[in-house]
C-alpha cells in the first residue's frame, strides 16, 4: 500500500445496490498498479430527463466506499477518503455517472 493509504481510517466491507472496477482511476491518481480497486455505489429513486425531453425514474449511484485490494490484502475506505485517493469529487462523479448509466442501461 502507498502513503496514502496507510493514512487514512479503514471501514468493514460496505452494504452495497452495486459495484463496480475503478482500477484504472486509482492507477491514474496513485501511480499504484499493482491494486485492484471496487467502488461500492447506494443507488436512490430520481427523475430523469431524456431526449425529447421525457422524464422518467430511474437509480443514481452515490459512491460510498472503495475497497483496495493488493498481496491478498483488501481494504475497505468509506466515501470521504475516497474522493481523496481516487483524486477528487470530479473524478468521483465522473465514476457516478458512468454507472449510473451502466446501472439504468443508457
Amino acid at each position: 500500500m502507498n502513503a496514502l493509504t496507510q493514512t487514512t481510517l479503514q471501514i468493514s466491507k460496505p452494504l452495497s445496490d452495486s459495484e463496480c472496477d475503478v482500477t484504472e482511476n486509482w492507477c491514474e491518481a496513485s501511480g499504484d498498479e499493482d491494486a485492484q480497486v471496487t467502488a461500492f455505489f447506494d443507488h436512490r429513486r430520481e427523475e430523469f430527463e431524456g431526449a425529447g425531453l421525457d422524464v422518467f425514474w430511474g437509480d443514481r449511484a452515490e459512491l460510498t466506499a472503495i475497497a483496495i485490494s493488493e498481496d491478498d490484502e483488501t481494504r475497505y475506505y468509506a466515501r470521504h477518503n475516497a474522493l481523496v485517493m481516487l483524486g477528487g469529487a470530479d473524478v468521483v462523479s465522473h465514476i457516478e455517472e458512468i454507472h449510473t448509466n451502466q446501472i439504468n442501461g443508457f
